[in-house]
């Protein structure tokens, strides 16, 4: 569904049908509207389908509906991982039992979210991390623990949950700043593992770094009554689209009667409490 044809259905289902080509609302207020139907309608889907969803659970968190949903949004980088003052990471070395890489904006502006290594996103959805020998090996993909820096002390200390190069461990700042803890690197200038294998050894470097994100929706505008610019069409999935406008209409119905909203809210909320009491005064009876 084209951002005209949205506009379209918007008009029918906000105004009396065949009352659609009168200009009750003007093509910029419905541009609002939809946008943030459409910012509602991601952050929702994020809320149940990802930010509440138990980790590591693959066959539990793969669901049909977030597949499909997302899979306009979804995307992924690959980062290899540098050092050096060209580098994109740095690595500190001082007296330190875990290595500290540590993503640094030297080249570009912190601002500017489209040129960092994670690119211009809206959710983080995981890293993974790949290591390299000097046999030019290369790793399969191992997860990085994304954790809140306050537990980031407690984690390091843990037995069971500290760092390790199969499970690094991640904390992410403001402008993008990652910190990754790995393992305890040997002594030298660059972070190097050295792994058992047998009676053997072999000594592993971080070599790129995996990112799945989910970037931003686009800002869909209609342009067709203006000279200037193109027109930009929403790029969730089309069986999404009418959902969209219907948020939308419903948006622009509370907008008409402020009070629409809070007495529908009363409304659910005295049901909610009607269905408590009954089930109350059930058990009682019964007991």
């Amino acid at each position: 569904m084209t951002i005209a044809e949205m506009h379209i259905n918007f008009r029918q289902y906000a105004q009396q049908m065949g009352m659609q080509n009168v200009r009750a609302i003007l093509p910029e207020q419905i541009d609002i509207l939809i946008n943030q139907s459409i910012m509602d309608t991601v952050n929702q889907l994020l809320r149940e389908n990802i930010g509440i969803t138990n980790d590591r659970v693959v066959t539990d968190n793969s669901k049909i509906g977030q597949i499909n949903a997302f899979r306009t949004l979804y995307d992924v980088k690959e980062v290899e991982i540098t050092f050096g003052n060209d580098g994109n990471f740095t690595y500190d070395n001082a007296d330190r039992l875990q290595g500290l890489i540590k993503h640094t904006h030297t080249d570009v502006s912190p601002t500017n979210k489209e040129d960092n290594v994670f690119g211009k996103y809206m959710f983080l959805v995981d890293l993974s991390i790949s290591y390299s020998s000097s046999a030019d090996i290369n790793t399969a993909w191992y997860p990085v623990r994304l954790i809140d820096s306050a537990y980031l002390a407690d984690t390091l200390n843990d037995f069971v949950l500290k760092n390790r190069f199969r499970s690094p461990i991640a904390c992410i700042y403001k402008d993008d700043t990652i910190e990754l803890y790995i393992d305890k690197f040997k002594a030298g200038n660059s972070p190097q593992i050295e792994i058992a294998s047998g009676s053997n050894s072999i000594t592993l470097e971080p070599y790129k770094l995996r990112i799945d994100l989910i970037k931003y929706p686009n800002v869909v505008k209609f342009t067709e009554d203006i000279a200037e610019g193109s027109s930009v069409d929403c790029d969730l999935p089309e069986s999404m689209h009418g959902d969209i406008v219907k948020r939308a209409v419903d948006l622009y119905r509370i907008a008409l009667n402020g009070s629409l909203h809070a007495n529908q809210q009363a409304e659910q909320n005295q049901q909610q409490e009607n269905v408590r009491n009954n089930y109350r005064n059930e058990n009682n009876n019964n007991g």
